[in-house]
């Protein structure tokens, strides 16, 4: 996903990753006969403070499947 700062700023903003966690919600045979067709994502932040901001993402499958969720804690330069 991108960074959300990405869109809010115009100029470019120094980040790096805090923490980050992805949770796998399809097994490997769910992922090999998805295979190589197209994901749906949604990412998502609620908060900007204190140099810091959250990052939330889903992906789908083309089938409304949910293959996947992550969350990241990330760092920005004020």
């Amino acid at each position: 996903f991108l960074p959300r700062i990405f869109l809010r700023r115009k100029e470019f903003t120094p980040i790096g990753t805090v923490s980050m966690n992805i949770y796998f919600h399809a097994g490997a045979g769910e992922l090999a006969r998805h295979g190589d067709a197209p994901l749906l994502t949604v990412a998502d932040g609620q908060a900007f403070s204190d140099g810091h901001f959250d990052h939330h993402g889903h992906v789908w499958s083309t089938d409304g499947s949910l293959l996947a969720t992550t969350q990241q804690l990330v760092w920005y330069k004020e």
